[in-house]
């Protein structure tokens, strides 16, 4: 019987060793990760030529537009907006406008088309962004001469550089 006792008693003190006397063959570890703040915005590309096309004798020509490019949108903050405005143009509000509308992430809002200020400052296009990843978001162009000054109508095409930016309301 006391074969039988010093078994069990070795046994159960194998039972209450602390989990460290085992450590040799498992490690444990807490692994901590945060997430920084992401907003990003970006385009497809380019949008093909827009092509305006002679109207009536005596009228302007008419709007043309343009839906070929999308753009991509990720931010894990809230509040958030899209504003537009243009460098290096050739825009001459007295002579023409170029307008945009961007379709909204989920959640968020666009007033529609935006005629986009030629005074160097910016414009809301899309509003109430908060945390949302989305890609392929339609954009659509409009173009259309306000005006017919000879002399100003002296080039062929006009470029417009476009910028998107994505800021805190």
């Amino acid at each position: 019987m006391n074969k039988v006792l010093s078994i069990l008693f070795i046994f159960a003190s194998f039972l209450y060793l602390e989990p460290s006397a085992f450590s040799g063959n498992s490690a444990q570890q807490t692994v901590q990760f945060a997430v920084e703040e992401i907003n990003e915005v970006s385009v497809s590309g380019d949008p093909e030529t827009m092509y305006v096309a002679p109207g009536e004798p005596g009228k302007l020509p008419p709007e043309v537009s343009e839906s070929s490019t999308t753009y991509n949108i990720t931010t894990t903050s809230s509040n958030k907006k899209i504003t537009v405005h243009l460098t290096q143009s050739s825009y001459d509000p007295t002579l023409c406008y170029l307008k945009v509308n961007l379709q909204p992430p989920s959640g968020a809002t666009s007033p529609g088309d935006v005629q986009i200020p030629g005074d160097n400052s910016s414009a809301n296009v899309v509003t109430g962004i908060s945390k949302v990843s989305q890609s392929g978001l339609g954009i659509t162009y409009k173009f259309r001469f306000v005006g017919l000054d000879s002399e100003k109508l002296q080039q062929s095409s006009f470029n417009f550089l476009v910028n998107f930016t994505l800021t805190d309301s």
